[in-house]
């Protein structure tokens, strides 16, 4: 009996352990999602601001890129067109705190895929949005830009019949 009694405390400690972890990875890897669009947003900042100044070009960005290889080879994430987009992170957000706070949550590929091709505010929030919420990736989110999903739910007049079918109660 009493070894039964330990199995079934283990198999319980075995599943809180599980538990426990997974939430940390979870939350790791949420803080690590923050902590990378905090530094592309940074980054694209910086680039802006400087490449206004002083006017500088493609070449800069080139540059820097290949002096960042250098300075942390075994990073990834620092090619110049990576550089250019997080410029152009920079420049779609800068007026949009509100939606900047919604890009914190989403990976980058998700975020480029939603700045390239969506141009509304309200649109880019309902993607983000959808991203956060159903913790989907660039390819979906891509699929539903395609298929128009934020036109259908949001902007079409979407009529219903339930006041005829449904007993009064219920069709409100």
């Amino acid at each position: 009996m009493k070894k039964k009694e330990e199995i079934v405390h283990y198999q319980s400690v075995l599943h809180k352990t599980e538990k426990l972890i997974l939430g940390a990875q979870e939350q790791f890897i949420k803080d690590a999602t923050r902590t990378s669009i905090e530094l592309y947003w940074e980054i694209g900042k910086l680039l802006s601001q400087v490449g206004e100044k002083y006017q500088w070009g493609q070449q800069i960005i080139a540059q820097l890129s290949r002096d960042l290889y250098h300075l942390f080879s075994n990073a990834r994430g620092y090619s110049e067109q990576n550089l250019r987009r997080m410029r152009q992170f920079y420049y779609e957000y800068k007026e949009s705190p509100e939606l900047l706070a919604l890009t914190k949550k989403v990976r980058w590929s998700t975020n480029i895929v939603i700045f390239h091709k969506v141009k509304s505010a309200e649109a880019r929030k309902f993607y983000l949005q959808m991203a956060i919420d159903s913790m989907c990736g660039r390819d979906i989110i891509e699929m539903q830009i395609k298929s128009q999903a934020y036109e259908r739910e949001c902007l079409h007049d979407k009529k219903h019949n339930f006041e005829l079918t449904l007993p009064a109660q219920l069709s409100l």
